[in-house]
C-alpha cells in the first residue's frame, strides 16, 4: 500500500493509521510468539496451537473492523510478519539481520515509521496538492451541476405534450449527485489534518454548505416529481406562478449558481451586491396569494379563474401548491448558499453609501 498519497492530509491520516496499526501488530505478534515459543528459537507445536487461536481472530478483525481499511490491513499483516520472520530466522535460515521475537518486532516498527515519516515530509514539499482545495472544487462542481439539473427539469416541463411522465434521467442524475455529496462528507476528516499557515480550516462552514446542497438536491427531486404529475395547463400555471417562465428571474437564479460555483472553484470573493435575496424577487411576481395564472391560449379551461373550496381540495391544486412551496424553499436555500459562500470566500467590489431598503407594497 503506497505511503505517499495525492493530498498531504491523506498522507497525515495514513501516518497515524500505520503507526498505530504497526505498533499493536508488533505487540500482539510478540505476545503470540513468546506464548508459542517461550525463550526458544521457535516451537512448531506451540506456535501452531497459538496461531490456531490467533489467526481466526485476526481474520475476523480484518473483515469486520468498522474503521479505516488501512488499519484493518496493517495490524494483521504486521502480526503475521513478526511471527513468520521470527520462525524462519530461528528455525531455518536467517533471512534478515533480525533474529526473532522482539528483535523482529522493533525493526519492523522502526522501518514503517521511517518510511511513512519520509512520505509525510515529502507531501509538504512543493508542489502541494491540498485536500481542502479538492473539497472546495467538489462543492463548486455540485453547485454547477445543480444549475444544469434545474435547467433540465424546466426544459422537460416546457414540453408541449399534455401528459408527462417523471423525468427518469434527471431523477437518476439527482440521486447520483446526492450520493457523491454524501461521500464528500467523509473527506473532511483528512482535510483537517493538513497544516496551513492561513489558520484553522472552517469545517463547520463547509458542513453548513453540504447541508444546504443536500436540501437543494432533495427539493429539485421533489420539484421534478411534482411537474411530472401535472397536466400541461397546470404546469404552465405553476411555471408562471413561480416565475420560472420569466427569463429575467431565471437569469438571476442561474447567475447566483454560477457566481457561487465559480467563486468556490477559483477561491475568489463574491461581489457585495448580488441578485440575492432571490426570495424578494420571487415575491415580486405578477401573481400572489390564491391568484391563478390565466393563459389566454389555453382552450381546455382546466385552470379556473376563481379559487373556490372545491378547487383548493382538488388534486391538481394541491400539486400546484406543493410546487409553489417547493420553489420557495429552493429560493431560500439559494439565498443561504450565497451567505455561506460569502462567509467562506469574503466580499469584494464594495460600494459605500448605499441603503438597501425593502419595497413595501400594500
Amino acid at each position: 500500500m503506497p505511503a505517499l498519497a495525492i493530498y498531504s492530509g491523506d498522507t497525515t491520516a495514513a501516518w497515524l493509521g500505520r503507526v498505530v496499526a504497526s505498533f499493536w501488530g508488533c505487540v500482539l505478534g510478540m505476545v503470540a510468539w513468546y506464548i508459542g515459543s517461550g525463550n526458544g528459537q521457535g516451537n512448531a507445536y506451540g506456535l501452531g496451537a497459538t496461531c490456531a487461536v490467533a489467526f481466526p481472530v485476526a481474520m475476523f478483525f480484518r473483515i469486520h473492523f468498522p474503521g479505516p481499511v488501512l488499519t484493518a490491513v496493517m495490524l494483521p499483516v504486521t502480526f503475521g510478519l513478526v511471527i513468520g520472520y521470527s520462525y524462519l530466522n530461528g528455525t531455518f535460515v536467517e533471512l534478515t539481520y533480525a533474529s526473532w521475537g522482539f528483535d523482529v518486532a522493533w525493526r519492523r516498527f522502526v522501518s514503517v515509521l521511517i518510511g511513512i515519516t519520509a512520505a509525510w515530509i515529502f507531501s509538504y514539499l512543493p508542489p502541494v496538492y491540498s485536500r481542502k482545495r479538492a473539497i472546495r472544487s467538489s462543492y463548486a462542481t455540485i453547485i454547477g451541476v445543480s444549475g444544469s439539473l434545474l435547467c433540465d427539469i424546466l426544459s422537460y416541463a416546457n414540453n408541449p405534450h399534455y401528459h408527462l411522465q417523471e423525468n427518469v434521467e434527471c431523477r437518476s442524475n439527482l440521486l447520483t449527485w446526492r450520493s457523491k455529496l454524501t461521500k464528500l462528507a467523509a473527506r473532511h476528516a483528512n482535510a483537517k489534518l493538513e497544516y496551513s499557515l492561513r489558520g484553522r480550516w472552517p469545517e463547520e462552514r463547509y458542513l453548513a454548505l453540504r447541508e444546504i446542497l443536500e436540501d437543494l438536491l432533495s427539493l429539485l427531486a421533489q420539484f421534478n416529481h411534482v411537474l411530472g404529475q401535472l397536466d400541461r395547463p397546470w404546469r404552465k400555471a405553476l411555471l408562471d406562478r413561480t416565475r420560472f417562465s420569466d427569463p429575467i428571474f431565471l437569469g438571476d437564479v442561474l447567475a447566483v449558481l454560477t457566481m457561487c460555483s465559480s467563486g468556490l472553484r477559483a477561491g475568489t470573493a463574491l461581489p457585495q451586491i448580488t441578485p440575492a435575496p432571490l426570495i424578494e424577487r420571487f415575491r415580486k411576481g405578477k401573481y400572489r396569494g390564491l391568484e391563478l395564472p390565466h393563459d389566454p391560449t389555453d382552450q381546455s379551461g382546466e385552470v379556473p379563474s376563481l379559487v373556490t373550496v372545491d378547487v383548493l381540495e382538488s388534486e391538481n391544486y394541491m400539486r400546484y401548491a406543493l410546487g409553489t412551496t417547493t420553489t420557495f424553499s429552493i429560493m431560500a436555500r439559494l439565498d443561504r448558499l450565497v451567505v455561506t459562500c460569502k462567509t467562506l470566500l469574503g466580499e469584494n467590489y464594495h460600494v459605500s453609501g448605499l441603503h438597501f431598503e425593502r419595497d413595501l407594497e400594500a
